[in-house]
């Protein structure tokens, strides 16, 4: 009788056990990415950069033109 009450008492706690782990909560979410994505701005900024370089490039062959004559 003492045998079948430890494994009475055994059994019952690993089912209060199992059922606890059962019932926890859904593991957390992953923590966001910490690059920060490159989105329309630094293609506005590589146009603005393309449009100044082109800008400077003229005006260096006009002034070199108006130099020549």
């Amino acid at each position: 009788m003492k045998k079948f009450i430890i494994i009475f008492t055994l059994a019952a706690l690993f089912v209060v056990l199992g059922t606890n782990m059962l019932l926890a909560g859904p593991p957390l979410p992953p923590p966001p990415p910490l690059a920060i994505p490159i989105d329309g701005g630094a293609a506005v900024l590589l146009i603005a950069g393309a449009a100044f370089a082109s800008k400077k490039i003229y005006d260096n062959r006009k002034n070199q033109k108006a130099e020549e004559l």
